[in-house]
């Protein structure tokens, strides 16, 4: 658990693209992550905890299930005893044409 000095930072979508990117910029200005999303395939929670950061990802599917969001602030409440920020980068891309 942070100390009450660090702040805690929930990004969903956060292993990828504008989340990836908003997870790296949090992670240098100090930040407890956890970044929420279907997989983690590059292991950027990996790459961000080698670097010092306290990281960690909740594997949930946005889409599937409302239960999901609540999942996210369970566990992340849970691991660090807190929440201040978060980011909504989740999302998804279809090809089929409407």
């Amino acid at each position: 658990m942070p100390n009450k000095g660090v702040r805690v930072a929930v990004i969903t979508g956060g292993t990828t693209g504008i989340g990836g990117a908003s997870a790296r910029e949090l992670a240098a200005r100090g930040y407890c992550l956890a970044l929420a999303g279907l997989e983690d395939s590059d292991d950027l929670a990996g790459q961000l905890r080698s670097t010092g950061t306290e990281t960690e990802f909740i594997r949930v599917n946005l889409v599937a299930a409302q239960s999901a969001a609540k999942k996210i602030i369970e566990e992340t409440i849970s691991h660090y005893g807190r929440l201040d920020l978060l980011v909504n980068c989740a999302g998804t891309i279809s090809s089929t044409i409407l």
